[in-house]
C-alpha cells in the first residue's frame, strides 16, 4: 500500500467509526437499479476508475491496529472492484 497521507480522526469521525464497529451495519446503503437499453461496460468502469483516481475519500481506510488512535489512510491508487452481472 502505498500512502498519500494519514490523519487522526476528528471527534465526529471517532463517534461514527465507534457505533458502527460494534453494529457493523449502521451507515451502510445499498440500492439498485434497472436498466434498459444498450450499456457500455467498459466506458462505465472505465468512468469508475477515473472516479476514484480523483477523489481522495473514495481511497481512504480507516486503520485500528496502529497505536492507541485510529488513523484515516488516504492510498495513494487502489485497485479498481468494479463488478458487472448480467441478470436473466
Amino acid at each position: 500500500m502505498k500512502i498519500k497521507d494519514i490523519y487522526p480522526l476528528t471527534p465526529l469521525q471517532e463517534g461514527i467509526y465507534f457505533h458502527w464497529k460494534i453494529s457493523k451495519s449502521m451507515y451502510f446503503e445499498q440500492s439498485s437499479y434497472k436498466i434498459q437499453g444498450e450499456l457500455d461496460i467498459n466506458f462505465i468502469k472505465e468512468s469508475y476508475v477515473q472516479l476514484i483516481a480523483r477523489h481522495d475519500v473514495l481511497r481512504t481506510c480507516f486503520l485500528d491496529n496502529v497505536g492507541e488512535d485510529i488513523l484515516q489512510v488516504v492510498q495513494n491508487e487502489v485497485p479498481s472492484n468494479f463488478q458487472y452481472f448480467e441478470w436473466p
